[in-house]
């Protein structure tokens, strides 16, 4: 498979220089056009466009969008038994490198960078960190899952990146939507966040090491979606936002208070598996917001014959959508959760994510109920 963007081509790893086509009616378009048009398509799509007009060749180097991920090289990945050839990282890391380092825009929409990096790449990672923040980016996601690396010389332990230093002092009032997954952001980053970037509407951490509370949601005036999941030292979220609608958590069970969140509408919580995957302290935390929720997403494991149900729920009566996302045997039943419905009387969609377990094997299911 190869990406292109410029010259940039993944997998041949090398940057050559804009070339002039034959016949060459698109670079008569005024580039407002031509960057409208870039927007709408994907990298590899650009790749193949970047070679039909020498214009398209300068107009990528201003592109508002930068989206780099390969969904298929990660299911190889994380499939693979054996050790990943360190040239396919390598190539990917390039691949970004070089299309970032031709960038001529003074400022960028989005810049998403998706696959399995370990620390060995934190040097490229802070790089790209860097350019987001001097190109006063909008919306950034970095999500470095490293979790299934196994090169040849050792297997990886799973160690989240560090938080990239220029990103630790930024100070945006154009950033509305920041995603790290994998990277180790701090209590400190997140207090730091609330009052450096006011315009902020999403937040999304996922597997962070160093995260041990979050109490600072309540400075986020403009906070609407919320995500912390799979953080395996957090503690405490503590929640105090007037425009949060939607909130997901993932993970352990921790200290989850609401403080003032009348907004919220869309929440997400549970754990597929594990000792400390119990369900049951998400509806006190919800107490006083039960009433107002829309929809209800839990990820439940009954295996050990944890999560058979909930006694006296209580209502829930704006519920329109609830899922199930369960990890289970065979023989276990869900029986116990029908009071939950009861609970919902303007229940219009339940939802059932299933995971059933055969020994080794897994086989899952999804069904949909409208009401």
């Amino acid at each position: 498979m190869m990406m292109t963007k410029s010259g940039c081509q993944y997998n041949k790893i090398q940057c050559r220089e804009p070339r002039a086509s034959e016949d060459d009616r698109l670079s008569d378009l005024p580039n407002e056009i031509l960057l409208s048009i870039v927007s709408s398509f994907s990298m590899k799509e650009i790749a193949r466009l970047s070679h039909v007009s020498r214009q398209w060749e300068f107009v990528w180097r201003c592109a508002p969008l930068l989206i780099f991920e390969d969904p298929r090289a990660m299911d190889k990945i994380k499939a693979s038994i054996a050790a990943i050839p360190e040239e396919i990282l390598l190539s990917f890391v390039s691949w970004v490198d070089c299309v970032l380092d031709k960038h001529l825009g003074t400022t960028i929409d989005e810049l998403r960078i998706t696959f399995i990096l370990d620390l060995n790449w934190q040097s490229h990672v802070d790089k790209w960190a860097a350019f987001a923040v001097d190109k006063h980016v909008q919306r950034l996601e970095l999500n470095f899952s490293s979790y299934w690396i196994k090169t040849p010389t050792k297997v990886n332990s799973g160690k989240p990146l560090d938080l990239p230093p220029k990103l630790s002092t930024i100070k945006s009032t154009r950033l509305t939507s920041l995603c790290l997954k994998y990277v180790n952001a701090t209590d400190e980053f997140i207090d730091y966040l609330s009052r450096s970037c006011p315009l902020l509407e999403v937040l999304c951490i996922v597997g962070s090491n160093r995260l041990i509370s979050v109490g600072a949601c309540g400075s986020f005036k403009q906070l609407k979606n919320l995500e912390v999941s799979h953080c395996r030292n957090l503690k405490t979220i503590d929640i105090s936002a007037p425009k949060l609608s939607s909130f997901t958590h993932y993970g352990d069970p921790v200290k989850l208070h609401f403080s003032y969140a009348p907004s919220l509408v869309d929440v997400s919580v549970g754990k597929a598996a594990g000792p400390r995957g119990r369900i049951a302290y998400v509806f006190d935390s919800l107490s006083k917001h039960l009433s107002q929720l829309v929809r209800l997403s839990l990820m439940i494991s009954t295996i050990g014959r944890r999560n058979m149900g909930i006694d006296n729920p209580a209502d829930m009566p704006n519920l329109r959508h609830l899922e199930f996302q369960v990890r289970a045997y065979f023989e276990q039943s869900l029986e116990g959760w029908a009071p939950l419905i009861a609970a919902s009387p303007r229940l219009q969609k339940l939802s059932l994510k299933a995971r059933r377990l055969i020994l080794f094997n897994t086989i899952k299911y999804s069904v949909r109920l409208h009401m």
